[in-house]
């Protein structure tokens, strides 16, 4: 099962995306459902100095291990790999950033859940949880960026 969300934000592509990958073993500073966040492993994918991070939420620890890294097209991906329930195999997450045509910046998250055999039958309440933590996640990058400005 597959869902985007995106949001505008008035900030140019470049502070962004800054924030996203320079700053991205410190989520916690924009994305007030992370408590903490460290990044750990070298990278395979060129021009990447790290390989995964690990968040810290109310859910507890999990494992977000790079799968694509694009930084001509503002593009990235990751895995969750740890603490997942039962029922979903596999989630990914894939960042996107493109100029929008007042000199903002969109934003979109595009998400990948993968459900264990007869997990499918719970997609109808998992996935509207995660579309609702993806457009929270958005609302907060947002205001940190153009509190920046």
């Amino acid at each position: 099962m597959e869902f985007i969300e995106q949001i505008e934000i008035d900030s140019p592509i470049t502070s962004v995306w800054s924030q996203l990958i320079d700053g991205f073993g410190e989520i916690e500073r924009w994305d007030s459902s992370i408590t903490e966040s460290r990044l750990s492993g070298s990278s395979n994918l060129l021009g990447l100095k790290f390989s995964a991070r690990t968040i810290v939420n109310d859910k507890g620890e999990s494992k977000q291990v790079m799968t694509m890294f694009t930084p001509l097209q503002y593009s990235f991906s990751y895995r969750i790999k740890e603490n997942l329930p039962f029922y979903v195999k596999k989630v990914s997450t894939t960042w996107s950033l493109t100029h929008s045509v007042d000199g903002n910046t969109l934003v979109v998250q595009n998400h990948t859940v993968q459900f264990e055999s007869l997990g499918f039958l719970l997609a109808f309440f998992v996935v509207p949880s995660l579309k609702k933590q993806s457009r929270k996640q958005l609302q907060d990058l947002k205001g940190f960026m153009e509190s920046q400005s």
